[in-house]
Parts: structure tokens; sequence; C-alpha cells
């Protein structure tokens, strides 16, 4: 390993790049005298075919969205970024084998990768749940180790191929292609169209009214960051037409080359106006309903980058977009906002899928919470992608109306709480000096006095370089006002790599390069070069490659059963035939089977499939049992019943011990044991109850699991231990109406009558505003009402006087418990009764 610094060049021999064609043409001379190379043919062949995967990488990652439902919808684009890092790194690895050396531009921004890579590696090693901080919450990839290394190897292997600026030029306009189109897909969506209809996975589990990034906080900063991009590739291409000594003056007399010049800049011109547009309404549509500042800082900070690029370049193209901008972002976004306009541009906010978010003050006691565990989680979090877990931890009970139970935060409000969450004091402490460490690159390279000569003010090169650190100081600061999902992440890692090669590029004769080689790949003078060697090297790699496809491509085939599977549990219907919803049901198991054949380790699929087993057994086999009534037949049902249980419990075992911490993995194994025991089979009682315990440690706000433990301990005779904890489940949510009916019953069971008919009272309350036509409504009013005929035949039994003391004592137990009644404020028809 060698490190190359050259000497300061002249104002000639700087890295302009209109300067270059010199170079370029005594370069072109020497190969032709030299005639064909194969090598040379062959490197240059599958530097083209490798640039060919790059362009489409950037377009396709933005765009990559595959039909998996359950928070799965960050797999698809790391699907995508897996496959071609892959292909781009085995084209590297074969042109290093064939050349024996690579070169790599370096910079001080790749302190910062190695700073945010060594962040992530600390978490992953000492996480809470290795598997989750590896893989990403429930298996999506998202955040986790392998999507940030993948992200870091892809930036690499991107330094190593690109020597010029028309190929940085070519990488942001695909770039900026893909969330063009993504803009234009939100939109459609927004209106109600499914763009994925014609895939019949899509068209059941699309979500018409997100965006194609599924949140639209994080899809504004993406956008805003499109608007940058879009201006690097029009302003690029707006100087080459430009430039007195380009391409067209060369092929054209110079009054036709004169004209041609501005038919073209002013198509490009319009072509970047109208991207600017798409970018601006789909920032407006999305904010309408809550994110109202959210909009205005993002379509601001858009404004402040293009006034500062025309403070330092002093560029009259310049000025005249800045203008555009500042004129396009506030006439939509205000026309947006007025009732005239939604009528006109057919504006219903209802298409808008209103996402829940916590209070700030919920996320920063879940945050603070999560290091108060040890000093350990305090200096390096619970690991990567794990908020979820401080979240099912620490969590309060509601928001609002909203009760969290039946949600999971993936993200906290902003990054830098998911920062503190996950990486703890030593992620927090790395993020400042990352953002300390881009501002003050920013303002060094505007004092540097040698890049002052070597690069005009006005030139694309400079306007690009102070265009990307502009776009990465406003990246960082949205940290703490948006979070950072995976394709965030993908961008500012992206744009770090990018930056840290422009400078290179173009300060080329003055720039640090890192070079690697091989000497026995290298030939040298007097001894005849090893050409086996390399061929060995480059069909161990694609050997490699192949290896690591065929481990992507399983995977990836283990989630479209997985979907298939999930299809299926989509078409079922609660009336369908018994034996019909049999059928489907065991086809969706099969499945699910065939997926986790393929990736055992993944503890979402167990999880699912251990339901499914349930839900068979629930559905189908339970309504079997209703018809029978041969004794050999009912035990023979009892035996198939027995042998789906323990398969169903026996994934959800699986999924607990994979990954221990994630509380979806117990609640789900707590509802299996609870609906086995309630069907009679008693002999999972005392491991029902020690799951019941282990689910209350990961979600102590959870008043399902509460509700449970008081039925096994029910079950077994502690009363005053069932009680307290249902009384427990009944603090976090006094309007649960089953554990309302559990508590009615043990207190009938501890002959309080009083106190059973006061929670039988309040779950009929609860129940008659619900609707009773639902099975699972009607069944618990049902059960509710018998039990208050009940304890109304038992008041009507005691009230038949022996004596006049027994009638006077009477009329007074009848008045207490009218005044009881009076207490609860219980509409008067009801007190009568």
């Amino acid at each position: 390993m060698i490190e190359e610094k050259f000497s300061k060049p002249s104002l000639e021999d700087s890295g302009y790049f209109f300067k270059k064609e010199k170079e370029e043409k005594i370069t072109k001379k020497k190969r032709k005298t030299s005639g064909i190379n194969f090598n040379e043919y062959g490197y240059k062949l599958l530097s083209n075919i490798q640039m060919f995967f790059l362009c489409a990488s950037l377009i396709l990652i933005p765009l990559s969205l595959f039909p998996l439902e359950w928070v799965m919808f960050e797999y698809g684009r790391v699907f995508i970024l897996m496959i071609f890092t892959i292909i781009l790194l085995t084209f590297e690895l074969i042109k290093f084998f064939i050349k024996g050396r690579v070169e790599i531009y370096r910079s001080s921004r790749d302190t910062v990768l190695l700073l945010l890579g060594f962040s992530f590696l600390i978490s992953s090693i000492f996480s809470i749940d290795s598997l989750v901080s590896f893989w990403g919450y429930e298996y999506r990839l998202g955040t986790g180790f392998v999507s940030i290394i993948t992200i870091l190897i892809y930036v690499l292997v991107i330094k190593s191929m690109i020597k010029n600026i028309r190929s940085v030029v070519t990488l942001i306009f695909c770039l900026s292609l893909g969330i063009f189109l993504s803009a234009v897909l939100s939109i459609l969506s927004f209106y109600g169209f499914n763009p994925f209809a014609f895939i019949p996975e899509f068209e059941k589990f699309f979500l018409v009214g997100l965006p194609l990034f599924n949140s639209a906080k994080l899809s504004v900063v993406i956008w805003s960051v499109g608007i940058f991009l879009s201006f690097f590739v029009f302003h690029y291409f707006f100087q080459v037409f430009s430039n007195d000594e380009g391409y067209l003056n060369k092929k054209l007399s110079l009054t036709s080359a004169h004209r041609k010049k501005r038919v073209i800049q002013s198509s490009l011109l319009l072509v970047y106006l109208f991207f600017t547009l798409v970018f601006v309404t789909a920032i407006s549509l999305f904010t309408i309903k809550n994110l109202f500042w959210v909009g205005a800082l993002s379509l601001g900070g858009v404004f402040l980058v293009s006034f500062i690029l025309v403070l330092l370049c002093r560029s009259r193209i310049l000025q005249i977009v800045s203008v555009l901008i500042l004129l396009i972002s506030f006439s939509v976004f205000a026309f947006s906002r007025l009732p005239v306009a939604q009528e006109i541009l057919r504006i219903d906010s209802e298409n808008l899928v209103e996402q829940v978010t916590l209070d700030n003050e919920s996320i920063w006691h879940i945050t603070l919470s999560s290091l108060s565990d040890s000093s350990v989680r305090s200096l390096v979090g619970l690991g990567n992608d794990n908020f979820v877990i401080a979240y099912n931890l620490y969590r309060p009970a509601f928001s609002g109306d909203i009760d969290l139970n039946f949600v999971n935060y993936s993200y906290a409000n902003n990054e830098v709480y998911n920062i503190v969450a996950n990486r703890g004091f030593v992620g927090i402490f790395t993020w400042l000096i990352v953002g300390f460490l881009i501002l003050s690159q920013f303002f060094k390279y505007l004092g540097d006095e040698t890049r002052k000569k070597m690069i005009p003010v006005a030139s694309t090169e400079n306007v690009a370089i102070l265009l990307f650190d502009l776009v990465l100081i406003y990246i960082w600061l949205f940290s703490f006002v948006s979070y950072y999902s995976f394709i965030l992440y993908f961008i500012l890692f992206l744009m770090l790599g990018i930056s840290s090669l422009l400078k290179g590029v173009v300060c080329r004769t003055y720039s640090e390069v890192l070079v690697i080689q091989t000497n026995f790949f290298v030939e040298k003078i007097g001894l005849e070069k090893n050409e086996s060697l390399p061929k060995f090297f480059i069909l161990l790699m694609c050997f490699v490659s192949i290896f690591l496809f065929y481990h992507i491509f399983n995977d990836f085939s283990s989630r479209i059963y997985a979907v298939r599977a999930e299809s299926i549990m989509y078409d079922l219907d609660e009336d369908m035939d018994v034996e019909v919803k049999g059928r489907m049901l065991q086809r969706a198991i099969d499945n699910y089977h065939g997926a986790i054949e393929r990736n055992s380790n993944n503890y979402v699929l167990r999880r699912k499939v251990g339901l499914i087993l349930m839900d068979y057994i629930d559905s189908v086999l339970s309504r079997e049992y209703a018809n029978l009534t041969d004794d050999v037949d009912r035990q023979e049902f009892v035996r198939v019943v027995g042998v789906y249980a323990e398969a169903s419990l026996e994934e959800t075992r699986q999924a607990t011990d994979l990954a221990p911490m994630v509380g979806i993995n117990w609640s789900t194994r707590d509802l299996i044991y609870s609906e086995l025991v309630k069907m009679g089979f008693q002999n999972y009682i005392n491991t029902a109850l020690q799951v019941s315990e282990q689910t209350i440690l990961r979600q102590p706000n959870n008043y399902n699991p509460y509700v449970n433990r008081a039925t096994y301990l029910y079950l077994m005779g502690d009363a005053d231990g069932a009680m307290n904890s249902v009384g427990r489940a009944l603090e976090i949510n006094p309007y649960y109406v089953p554990g309302l009916v559990l508590a009615g019953e043990i207190s009938m069971g501890l002959q309080n009558y009083v106190n059973a008919k006061t929670y039988f009272e309040n779950a009929k309350t609860i129940l008659e505003e619900m609707d009773l036509r639902r099975t699972g409504v009607l069944n618990l009013y049902e059960q509710v009402q018998n039990n208050l005929d009940y304890l109304w035949s038992l008041e009507t039994e005691s009230s038949q006087p022996s004596s006049e003391e027994e009638t006077v004592d009477e009329i007074t137990d009848e008045e207490l418990d009218v005044e009881q009644e009076e207490d609860l404020d219980l509409p008067d028809d009801e007190i009568s009764d």
C-alpha cells in the first residue's frame, strides 16, 4: 500500500475540466501507436459495463419497493443495493487483478465516513439483540449494520471507479432521476392511483395515500435534496454549452452554434424548472395535513442554499435560478393552502394517510430511559435499528385517543433521538463531530488560497463542491427535525463519498491518492510477467460472487414465499366456508414453511407461521369439534389439535430464541398460549405463566399479558394474585373489556358480588357503544349479560323476606346498590333495571 502526493501545479496545469482536451488527445495517440492490447480492451469493456450497472442502481434504489407488508418496505431498496454492490465490487476486483493496482482519491471526507462506520460497528457489537442490530428490526435490513456496511462498500467502489467529472455528473443525474420519479409516483398515490396495480401483490398491499418513501417527513427531505442534485446537473450542462470552445462550435458555423446553444440552454432551464415544480408540488401536497412547518423549513432551506451559492460564486445563471426557485416554491406552497386551489387541484386531504407520531416529551422520555439500564447501554445504546425495543420497554400506554399497544414505532420523531437510543453517548458524540467536520471542511475550502487560484469561482467544479458541501450540511441539520431511514443514510454516505471524490478529480494534480497494488500482478523489467495468478484470482472472485448471490437470492425467494402466504391471508373472510378456509390456511402454512426452509433464522417468518397455525386451530378445527358426537372422534380431534398446537408453540419459541428482546415475539407467543388455555389445554398453564411474565418484562405498559397472567393464576387457584394482575391491566387501560370481564369473574369467585356487578356493568356500558354485530363483541356482551343476570338472580333470591328484620336488611342493601350505581354515572334506564 503506497500513498502518493503530487506537487503543486501551475494555473495552466490545473484540474479545470475544459483544459484537459490536450492531455486526452495525447493519450489517444499513444493508444493508436501501441496497437491492440487485449488486457486494456478487456479493462475498458469491464469499466463500461460496470458504469452501466452503477447508473442503473442509482435510478432503481429510490424506486425499489417490493410488495412486502409487515413494515418490510425498506427490504427492497437494500436488496437492490446488495445485488449491485456485489456486481460492482466483483468488476472492480477483476479490474484490479488485470491491472495490478487501484487508485482511490483521499480527502478529509473519508474521516467522516470512517467515524460513522465506527459508530455503527460499536453499537452492533454491544447490541442488546445482535440479530436485530445486524439485520434490522423485523429482518427488513433497514439501518442494520449489514445495510450500513453495504453502503460503505458501495461508496468505496464508486471512489475507486470514478476518475473524471463527467462520470460524477452521470451519477448525480441518475440519482436525481430516481428521486424525481419517486416524487411523481408519490403524487399519483396522493390522488388515489396505485402505480403498481399491475402487480397482484402490490394491488393488495400498496397503501394509496402514502409517499413512496412511506413517510411524508422523510420524503420532504429527500425531495429537497433532489432539487439540489438536479440543479447541479443542469448547471454543468449549461456551462458546457456556454463554453466558446465547446462541442457545438466545432460542428456548426459560429452563428448556428450560437443559436443552437441558446435553444439548448433554454431547454435545459425548462427541464430543470419542471423537475423543481414536481418536487415542490410533492412537498406541498404531503405537508398539507399536519407537516406545514416541515415543508416550510425544507423549502426555506432550498432557497437559503441557492442564496449562499449566489454569494459565493457570483454566477448570473445562479442568480436567475435562485429567483425562479423562490418564486416556484412560494407560489406552489402558498397556493396549495388556499381552499380555492384545493378545489381546483382536487386536493382532498383525506387521500393523505395521516401518520401517527408521538409527542416529543414521550420520545425524549423513551430515549433517556433506554440509557438508564447500565453504563454500557448509556455509552453504546441498544444497537442499530433497535429504537423499537426501547419503545416497547418505556412507551406510554396511550397517545391521546390512540392505544399504543397496536402501534410500533421503528424510529423516533427525529434522528437525534434515534442515535441516543440506538448508539448511545458514543453515537451522539460521533454525530456532533461529524457535523463539526462537515462545517469546518466547508469553511476551510472557502479559505483555501490554492483552490482559488486553481478553480475559477463561477466554474462548474467550484459550484459542485460548494453545493455538495451545503447539501451535507442541510441533511445533517435535518437530523433534528426528521428521522433517517435507509434511503437517507444512503444519500448521506453517497454525498460524502462523491464530494470527497469531486475534490480529488478537480484538483487532480494537487490531491492525495491512495494506491493499492500487488507486485506479482505488475510486470517488472527483466522478468517475465506471471499470467496465471491474475486468472486464478479472477476465477476465485467469480466463485465468491456466485456464493454471495446464492445466499442473497435464497433470502429473497424466502420473502417471495412469505408474500404468497400473506396474499392468501389477505383473501380470507370470516364468513367463508370452513373447508375452503382450511385449504387456504394450509396453503399459507405451506408457503411459510417454504420460506423458513430458505431462511431458518428469520424470526418474523416463524412468528407469522405460528399465528397462522393457531388461526387454523381456532377457525377450522374448533368448528369441526362442534359437530363431533363420538368419543373416538373427539379423542382424534384432541390429538390433531395437539399436533398443530405444538407446532405453533415451537415456531413462536424459535422466534423468541432468535430475537429475545423483540417484544412482539413474546406477545405473540403469550397470545397463542392464552388461546390454548381457553380451549382447555390446562397442561400449558405453567409455561404460559412464564411466557406472560417475560412479555411483561419487555412490554410493561401492555395490558394484554397482565390479563393473560391473571387468567393463569386464577386457574391455578391464586385468586388474589390474579386480582392484582388484572388490576394492573385496568390501571393501564380502564376501558379494556376482557379485563373488566375477568375482574368481574374473579370477584364473583371471591364472593365479592358488589365489585363484580360494578365491573360487569362498566363492561356492558362500553360494549353497547360498539358494533354488536361483530362476533367477538357479541360473545363478550352475551357473557357479560349472563353474569349480570346471575348476579341479579342472587339479589332476587336474597330479597325474599323471612321476617321483618330480614325485610329491613334487604331494603337497606337495595338502597346501597342504588347508591353504587349512581356513583358509576350510568343512564337512568340502566339504574331502574
